[in-house]
């Protein structure tokens, strides 16, 4: 398997920083937005394999993002994974509604993200 192509919409530094150290170079190849509507630009012009959403972004939720993908753009194959610190059983019933592969719970183990990331694209 190559590389996998992985847009992590994150605003928060530190929580990129983690996602930095967790997901190596040699099995990844990531592009990071810091709002909703920079994800959307990259996921138009880069194509990526996998999406890693938070869901509280400026300018455009993750949310919003995440119902534009799969409702109105009829994307079902891309892998979207909600990242989120949000822990409320109706957050993570609304995103799987609309259809995500996985729900990340922050803060998380950097040395277990890619792991994670791994199992939510082989749909485990």
């Amino acid at each position: 398997m190559g590389k996998l192509k992985i847009l992590i919409v994150e605003d928060d530094k530190g929580t990129q920083a983690l996602y930095n150290k967790g997901l190596h170079a040699d099995m990844f190849e990531t592009v990071y937005a810091t709002n909703g509507k920079d994800a959307m630009e990259l996921y138009h012009s880069w194509h990526p394999d996998i999406i890693v959403l938070d869901i509280m972004l400026p300018i455009m939720t993750g949310y919003s993002v995440l119902k534009e993908i799969r409702e109105e753009l009829e994307d079902k194959k891309t892998t979207i994974i909600m990242a989120t610190s949000l822990q409320g059983k109706e957050d993570i019933a609304d995103c799987s509604r609309v259809g995500i592969q996985g729900y990340i719970t922050k803060p998380f183990k950097y040395k277990e993200i890619g792991n994670q990331v791994i199992k939510c694209y082989q749909g485990e």
